[in-house]
């Protein structure tokens, strides 16, 4: 059953990933695409802080 649940999960990131970068590619302009592609970067590497949720 827990083998099952990973899976899901595994396809529905995979799809999530694909579905952003076909998002960022529909870009009117290079500068466009980059801000487009690396948003959810810049929140993935902000350090938490004492007190902030997870």
């Amino acid at each position: 059953m827990e083998v099952v649940v990973i899976g899901r999960q595994w396809l529905r990131s995979g799809t999530s990933v694909a579905a952003n970068y076909w998002e960022a590619s529909r870009a009117r302009s290079d500068a466009e695409f980059k801000w487009s592609s690396g948003i959810g970067g810049s929140y993935a590497e902000t350090p938490r802080r004492e007190g902030r949720p997870a």
